[in-house]
């Protein structure tokens, strides 16, 4: 995923199934020990509804849940990897900060 320095956030997604299963709700974790207990720069959430079901091949059902990662206020620092760990798996995402390109408009002067 890539952000760019201005855009002003980014939000991460984790989902997770079989959540029932699991003892804790996910955590997020970076490569660069971003301080995710920050709330004017990360905002974490984590929903569960019926929408977020799954049905397996066997009949069973499963409840799964969507976490959320929102990064504020987004700076070259905050690329890296962040990781959403649910207890039973991890998923990676690999965060691109670049600076956006910005147009210079000039006028010309005739005299």
């Amino acid at each position: 995923m890539t952000g760019f320095v201005g855009d002003g956030f980014v939000i991460l997604t984790c989902e997770v199934y079989g959540y029932a299963s699991f003892s804790s709700t996910p955590v997020w974790t970076s490569d660069n020990e971003a301080n995710f207990t920050d709330t004017s720069k990360f905002a974490i959430d984590v929903s569960n509804s019926e929408s977020n079901l799954l049905i397996y091949s066997n009949g069973s059902v499963g409840q799964g849940i969507v976490s959320t990662l929102t990064i504020n206020q987004l700076r070259t620092q905050d690329e890296g990897s962040y990781t959403c760990d649910t207890g039973n798996g991890r998923n990676v995402t690999q965060l691109l900060i670049e600076v956006a390109p910005t147009t210079v408009h000039t006028t010309t002067a005739e005299f």
